[in-house]
Parts: C-alpha cells; structure tokens; sequence
C-alpha cells in the first residue's frame, strides 16, 4: 500500500494523469495490505491487467498460481499472503479481478505496445532479464507489436531486438534483488518518432510496509526483504541472474579478467560424428542441418586409434553430432567403446536415421545393459512448441523413437531446451504428464532423466563474462565440462582430428593430440557462461 501512494503521488508530480497510468498485474502479492492496495488503485482508475495473482484469487483457487516447485521455500512461504489475501477481500473484489483483461495493446503516437503480466503465452511466465534474444524475438513477433512491456518477474530490464523493444517494469512493492529497498516503475514516451522506455526507482516507506507485514504475522522473510532489497528465496531465478543478487541495478557491468582453466581428469571423451543431420533446428549452436558439412563424418579408423591411446581414466564416450546416427560407422564406433568396457552416452533427436538401427541397438541394449545410454532430444512437453524450434512433424517421431527405445530396454534420457520462461516446477511436471499419458519410464523429477538444458545464445548482449568468484559458486556435483571432458572432430578438407574443449565449442582448436588438448584454456566464449557457470547445465553422464 505504502508503495502504491509513492507511486501515486509521483505521478501527480510527473504531470501524469491515472488514465496514462497501467499496471502489469498482482496488485495483491506478499503484502500485507491486500484490500486496501486493491481499493486505493481502483479508486484511483489505474488501468489493470490480470495477473497469475488476480486470476487465482478471482477463481477462488488453492495457491497464487506462480508454478513454483512444490515444497520449495517460494511455495512455502507464498501460502500465507496467498490465504490472508484471500481472506481479506470480499466477492465484489473477485469479480473485478476476474474480469480483468490479460492483455491490453494500444497505440502510442503510432508505435503499438502490448502490456503482458507473463509473456504472450502464458501469465505466469517468468522472464527474467537472462532470457535468450530467441525467446524474446518469438515473443515479440507474436505480438506484432513494436514493443511488449511485461511484469511479473521483479527485476526491470529492458532488450532492444531489432527495431523491437521487451521491457519489463519490474515492481513498484518488492525490490529488485540488487540489495536496495526501491521498487521500480516505467516511463514510456515517444521521441522524435522513437519509442523511448526508461525504468525509474521508486522510494517509499519500505519500513511501514515491513512493519505491516510483521502485525500482520506473515512471514518474516517478506518483511526483510522489503528492507535489505534481497529476496527471501531465489528458488525460480536463473544462476545468472542470481549471480547478482544484492549489486544494485546500475552497478551490474563485470570488468574482471576472464579465468583459465586446465584439463585435471579426462573421465569423458566426446565424439562428433558430423554436422550432417536430419533436422535444421532453430537455434543450433551447431548450426547442424542437412546442408552442413563442416565438420566431417568421423572415422572408425581414428576412433580406434584414439580410443587405443586415451588415458584409462576415461569411462565414457560421447556421440553427438549433428545427428549420431547419419554417420555410416556410428555403430561400430559404439560397439568399440562398449567392447573396449567404456560407458556409451549417444545424444539423438530418436527420429528416422536412429530407427534404421532397431535391431542393432536392441542387441548392445543386451549385450550392454549397464553401458549404452541413449538421450534424445524432446525440446517442450507440448507439440507445438517443440515443433516451433525443431520443425513439423518432429514431435511425434522423437516420442515414437524414444519409446521403442524404451520397448528395447536400453537406459534412455530426454534432454529439452528452456526458452518459454516456464519455471523449472512447470517444465518437469509437463514432461512427467507427457512420459505418463505415454507410458515413458522416465522419472522427470529426476534431474539424470530429464536434462533442462539453458539456451545458448552468443548474440545476446546480457552474456555474462566468466569471473573467478562465479566459478567458485559452480556446485561441486555439477563439475565444468572443460575439466573433465573434451571433444574430437573432424573438420571439412583436413586429414588429420582436432580436440576441443567440450561439446559446445566445436571451433575452438586446441590441437591434434590428447595431451595438447590438455593445456590451458580461457573460459572467455558466450557459451561459458550461459550454459555451464551461470546456466548450470554440464552434458557429461559418466557415473561415478
């Protein structure tokens, strides 16, 4: 409530009328002061969106509707505001929450904005400012719009793609995470025919919204946070963006020279099999299609000799590609590895190329039954959005291949991408309604039989650099690829192999032997970060 007056009060001062002034929705979260919030912004005409938090409320529903992981301190904490809210307001409150709209467009001296709560799709999407530009360019061009101004997520930021502008107004009565108690409003013009957008800090009497918080008897954690501007959980926040956590917003730029790292155990030896592939997929940080040859089918002749020469630290081999299975002697590669007592981690999109191997790979399934793994790529639970990034008809061709997979007894993962700005609660139980209806064996909940990879996106601006104390934060069970992994290729016109540094980095040569590949090497790519420091994610399955 507190902030709600500062916000009023600042837009008198601005000359700003109620009719210009838009909320993104949520009106009553975490507060104390839930009818009195909701009272003061309809009394004042505030145009509203219906946000996650209105629409549960309007629809009398258990919890706030945010998706967060059942039992996780978010989802703790958020059923007491959720319940003293509900219990506060009244029926009428309810029926002008239901009844509001979850999208408003309009015109602005020519230049359409769309206001979301979420995203296009879904209110409750979470979009934080490390969201890939491939998700923001789908969204933006769902709109149609020159600019989609979003909330939801609390932490303002704003994201120029093309001509196109994402912004998000962050909140005015939760602090942005950066260590400081100020909520966050948005002042949108147009200049000289441009569309200008500029976040601005909100000062209020944080500490008489605590003290509300406390008399109410809510979670002490809500009202700290109100007063050291950091937020009680960081359960849904990507590890990019949690890197932050406590540095104010205008303080975030990283100067720190990039570390270097050096190979200690080679456990994990990665093969590419070629760029070739049966798919052209949106986003490839291959960029593998059925075009692409730039790195060439690898040969069954090298593999020996590597594999005849890799250190006996080496327990699993890695097949990716492009497409593994578009290689002509992948399954005598495979065959060696599984021969020579190595643990084999085929990546597959489980389509045609892989199904003209049935009987081969039923038989190393029984052969093999602790050693061969098989992971195929299903990027969403959903068809539609699995298809918007790998194309038609691909959905079902991955599901069918993964269960005659399943039907052969071979160990079997999915690997999917995370762009929809879904939290990770939300894609795991999608996938697990998905592997039920579809009598899959696979435990989402398990993070080895469901990989949610990061996207990797080298053109996005919020690429964050390496520093030496976010490598001291990457968890000891989740170890860099670079330390313990590393791949050979084949490169398009060269007679002789290459090693890599991992998976992601097929380009960067760090010679033609195994021990030159163990030399040091400079996390300072895109890739880096996004995937492994910040994202999280590592491509390694090699037990123990």
């Amino acid at each position: 409530m507190q902030a709600t007056q500062a916000l009023l009060q600042q837009a008198e001062l601005l000359g700003i009328s109620a009719a210009n002034l838009i909320c993104t929705g949520d009106i009553i979260a975490y507060g104390a002061d839930a009818k009195a919030t909701l009272d003061l912004v309809r009394q004042a005409g505030v145009t509203c969106l219906m946000g996650n938090c209105e629409l549960s409320l309007g629809r009398k529903a258990d919890d706030c509707g945010c998706g967060f992981a059942p039992g996780s301190v978010c989802d703790a904490l958020s059923a007491y505001w959720y319940a003293h809210a509900a219990a506060e307001i009244d029926d009428v409150d309810r029926s002008f929450m239901a009844g509001l709209p979850q999208q408003i467009e309009l015109s602005l001296e020519g230049k359409k904005l769309r206001f979301v709560h979420g995203n296009l799709d879904r209110v409750n999407a979470f979009v934080f400012p490390s969201v890939s530009n491939l998700e923001l360019q789908r969204q933006l061009a769902l709109s149609g719009c020159d600019a989609v101004i979003a909330g939801h997520s609390g932490i303002p930021f704003t994201r120029h793609i093309g001509d196109k502008i994402w912004h998000n107004a962050g909140s005015i009565g939760m602090p942005a995470n950066d260590g400081t108690p100020r909520g966050w409003f948005s002042l949108i013009d147009v200049r000289d025919g441009d569309l200008v957008i500029s976040s601005q800090p909100l000062r209020y009497d944080y500490h008489a919204a605590a003290q509300s918080i406390r008399q109410a008897r809510l979670p002490e954690p809500y009202a700290a946070a109100l007063e050291t501007g950091i937020w009680p959980s960081l359960d849904i926040l990507p590890a990019a963006d949690r890197y932050f956590t406590g540095i104010p917003l205008e303080a975030r730029a990283i100067t720190e020279p990039t570390p270097s790292l050096r190979l200690q155990e080679l456990r994990t030896l990665w093969v590419n099999t070629g760029t070739l592939c049966n798919l052209a997929c949106t986003k490839c940080f291959m960029d593998s299609s059925p075009l692409n040859d730039a790195l060439a089918y690898f040969q069954y002749n090298d593999f020996i000799e590597i594999l005849d020469h890799a250190p006996s630290s080496v327990v699993e081999i890695g097949f990716t590609g492009g497409e593994p299975f578009m290689n002509p002697e992948i399954i005598p590669m495979i065959t060696a590895a599984l021969q020579a007592g190595k643990h084999a981690l085929v990546l597959t999109n489980g389509m045609r190329p892989m199904r003209r191997h049935e009987e081969t790979l039923t038989q190393l399934g029984k052969f093999y039954p602790e050693q061969l793994n098989i992971r195929v790529s299903l990027d969403h639970y959903d068809r539609e959005q699995h298809e918007a990034l790998r194309g038609p008809a691909s959905f079902l061709a991955s599901l069918e291949g993964l269960k005659f997979l399943q039907r052969a007894g071979l160990n079997i993962s999915v690997a999917a991408r995370t762009p929809w700005g879904e939290t990770e609660a939300m894609m795991r139980a999608g996938f697990a309604d998905l592997f039920a209806e579809h009598n899959i064996e696979i435990d989402a909940q398990n993070q080895a039989g469901l990989i949610l990879f990061p996207e990797m996106d080298s053109a996005s601006p919020v690429s964050l650099p390496v520093t030496q104390a976010a490598l001291g934060a990457v968890p000891a069970d989740k170890p860099l690829m670079c330390l313990n992994s590393r791949m050979v290729v084949r490169r398009k016109g060269v007679d002789y192999v290459s090693f890599t540094p991992c998976t992601l980095l097929p380009n960067e040569d760090l010679g033609a032997t195994l021990p030159a590949a163990g030399d040091l090497f400079s996390l300072n790519h895109p890739h880096c970060g996004q995937f492994c420091v910040y994202g999280g994610a590592s491509c390694v399955g090699a037990p123990g």
